[in-house]
């Protein structure tokens, strides 16, 4: 299945709530998401196939910098490619405004994430003792170099 990556737009909050809700257990707000189109530095987008959104990113970019807080592909389309597209279309975004490094962070036991982010080039930097509750759980944190952009 094809899929096509845009920036989000206002009307997309809803989705994105929806899909905060049944992906994490510490789902944003709809009010914190629709607040971040205001946010100067963040960056959302919205993965579609076959006429469904599928998922999204949200990035907030600071100079050459930038942190991936919230990558989700819903359920029933994961494993078709969905989560590396929204990165390489990130990633490009991303070339186009020099940015050269992004940093993310994913609990410690989320093994098909952890798998995703080192096959698209990030590089483990260590573990962050209890950052994420229900459950308690050490992060993850991973970093990405862009070269030759």
């Amino acid at each position: 299945m094809d899929c096509n990556v845009r920036p989000a737009t206002e009307s997309d909050v809803s989705f994105i709530s929806e899909a905060e809700k049944s992906l994490f257990v510490d789902a944003w707000s709809k009010k914190g998401i629709a607040e971040e189109f205001t946010n100067e530095y963040a960056k959302l987008f919205i993965a579609e196939a076959g006429g469904a959104k599928v998922g999204y990113c949200i990035v907030i970019e600071s100079f050459d910098e930038a942190d991936i807080v919230r990558i989700g592909v819903m359920p029933e389309f994961r494993r078709n490619g969905f989560a590396t597209s929204l990165l390489e279309y990130v990633f490009e975004d991303g070339d186009r405004k020099g940015i050269m490094f992004y940093n993310l962070e994913v609990r410690k036991s989320n093994s098909p994430a952890r798998a995703l982010y080192e096959r698209c080039g990030f590089l483990l930097e260590g573990y962050r003792p209890g950052f994420y509750s229900s459950p308690k759980e050490d992060a993850a944190m991973y970093r990405y170099e862009r070269t030759g952009n």
